[in-house]
């Protein structure tokens, strides 16, 4: 079988300046670059990004020799540095006579005409997007896509379960519970292996709506207790209990709390 040629070019950006000049980036921030190959790109990035950070830091008022000074990790932990590391990779006569279907699930079996890689500092993919763009611009299709994404495997938390998220800004241990798992091999649909989460804020406010990632949560191992307003949700979630619309409606409103009055407990329907 004769091997398909390759026209993919690989487009380089990526960027990184100091947080402490606010609005004012420096114009060597900067470097963008199309290479042969996704390998040769990903170099040149590490490349950039390391120099960029040495100049950053050298730059800045940590680089002493004093104990008690912050180092570049500190900057970086405490977010004084933003950058930005992608690469597309596109076929730009593919990606130029494209048009995109009328469906989205009909691009399951076509070539994306870009696809984006984001890398970490270190070059390591966090996640990738696939594209369908029209060729005259203006609208297509993205999907998101993480590494060990897999449409074949099945899912590995159901509707009810409770997890943890993986993420920076939420709290390690915030309890959510699954209301919502991927489709998957399913023909007249895209994949996508998003969960649907929802939690319990302050104590009592049911927050309905987060959207995660199969890679980005993790089985939680503690206890939920019967009494806890989280127990109710997966009574509700798994059907064990039937609720009204208009009950329903009020726990996502916050017009009724889940722990104080009026709290689930006083309404006869929730118990």
């Amino acid at each position: 079988m004769e091997k398909e040629e390759n026209n993919n070019v690989y487009h380089l950006e990526v960027q990184a300046y100091n947080n402490c000049y606010g609005n004012l980036i420096d114009r060597d921030s900067f470097y963008s670059g199309v290479y042969s190959t996704l390998e040769k790109a990903l170099e040149e990035g590490k490349w950039f990004i390391n120099k960029r950070f040495k100049d950053i830091y050298e730059q800045s008022d940590y680089c002493t020799n004093e104990e008690d000074t912050l180092t570049l990790e500190d900057m970086l932990k405490d977010d004084m540095i933003t950058y930005h590391f992608k690469v597309t990779e596109l076929d730009p006569v593919y990606a130029d006579n494209f048009n995109p279907p009328k469906m989205e699930y009909m691009c399951r079996d076509l070539k994306p005409t870009h696809t984006v890689y984001y890398y970490d500092y270190k070059g390591k993919l966090k996640f990738y997007e696939l594209n369908y763009l029209d060729k005259d611009g203006g609208w297509g299709y993205t999907t998101l896509r993480y590494e060990d994404d897999d449409e074949s495997k099945p899912n590995k938390f159901k509707v009810g379960d409770f997890v943890t998220v993986i993420d920076e800004e939420i709290p390690s241990d915030q309890v959510f519970i699954v209301y919502g798992v991927p489709i998957r091999n399913n023909p007249k649909r895209f994949f996508d292996n998003t969960y649907y989460l929802s939690t319990i804020n302050d104590g009592c406010k049911f927050n309905y709506y987060y959207e995660f990632n199969e890679s980005k949560i993790k089985k939680y191992e503690g206890i939920i207790e019967d009494s806890s307003p989280l127990m109710l949700l997966k009574k509700i979630y798994t059907e064990e209990i039937e609720i009204s619309q208009d009950v329903w409606d009020k726990i996502q409103e916050n017009k009724i709390l889940l722990n104080t009055y009026p709290s689930f407990r006083d309404i006869e329907e929730l118990n």
